[in-house]
């Protein structure tokens, strides 16, 4: 069974945007799983990016992930409330955390 981590599949977390900005040739290169309440559907990209959107459970996409995968690892990315969902059902093997710290000026409001 696939580890859930990696960089080859992903399910991404905190939606899609399509239109002005975005990029016509996606870095992923791989199938992208989207978690929406409004299904739509797939869209396919340059460099082999396709983009599928799914009204599912965060163990159902994980199922079609894994699936598309083949074995190979898949990625988790997006808010804190969804990330939370697939922790809670004990779906993630390994976390990787960025942090990034906001610096204020002195003088400025917290």
């Amino acid at each position: 069974m696939s580890d859930v981590r990696g960089h080859n599949f992903s399910i991404s977390l905190g939606g899609f945007a399509t239109g002005a900005g975005q990029a016509p040739d996606p870095p992923f290169r791989t199938p992208v799983f989207v978690l929406t309440r409004r299904p739509r559907p797939s869209i396919g990209m340059k460099g082999g990016t396709a983009f599928h959107f799914l009204d599912a459970s965060p163990a159902e996409a994980l199922e079609r992930a894994r699936e598309a995968a083949g074995g190979q690892d898949v990625r988790l990315g997006g808010g804190p409330s969804v990330v939370r969902e697939f922790l809670a059902e004990g779906l993630v093997d390994h976390m990787h955390v960025v942090q990034v710290p906001v610096l204020r000026p002195p003088g400025c409001p917290r």
